[in-house]
């Protein structure tokens, strides 16, 4: 009879259990694939498309149960936090808080980077797809500026508010 199919470490999210992914299990999963696919009982077919459904299945339980739980230290936990900084940029944009232009968003270059064949030095002002920013800053590369109204609006809150009848706020000019 042929072997198992893993069924621990990260195949628990299906009843809702999260370990730690770790090492050994993706080695586990890279042996089971060898042994349906290489080994004598020639299963590799219908092995790749069951356990590709169930991944998926648990690779989005795990991400919509570990996402934003900061205190996961799988070897999944980078991955994890990427996503969390990309989800926060992402976010942010759609509220209209991110200066840009169209559907590009303005961002700041923390680190020298080089984008579409364009090498980016520190502090350049630049203006990027929402998922080149967001990746980007994911990754610790820009940092995504908030928009002058959003700027104006914080100051007007702690000064009577920009709808309050009280003082009148000139935009600042863009340089």
């Amino acid at each position: 009879m042929s072997k198992p199919i893993p069924a621990g470490g990260p195949y628990k999210a299906a009843l809702g259990l999260h370990e730690a992914l770790t090492a050994t299990h993706i080695e586990v999963a890279r042996r089971a694939l060898f042994n349906y696919c290489l080994g004598e009982h020639r299963l590799c077919a219908t092995y790749i498309k069951l356990i590709s459904e169930v991944s998926k299945l648990v690779a989005r339980a795990r991400f919509e149960d570990l996402v934003y739980d900061e205190s996961y230290r799988g070897s999944d936990a980078d991955f994890f936090k990427i996503i969390r900084s990309s989800l926060e940029v992402y976010a942010t944009a759609l509220a209209g808080m991110l200066a840009g232009d169209g559907d590009k968003v303005l961002v700041r270059i923390l680190r020298p980077v080089t984008v579409n064949g364009k090498l980016l030095d520190r502090d350049d002002l630049v203006l990027l797809t929402l998922s080149e920013a967001a990746f980007l800053a994911a990754l610790g590369y820009v940092r995504a500026e908030e928009s002058n109204i959003l700027k104006l609006a914080l100051q007007g809150e702690a000064g009577g508010g920009l709808d309050s009848g009280g003082s009148k706020h000139e935009i600042p000019k863009e340089d």
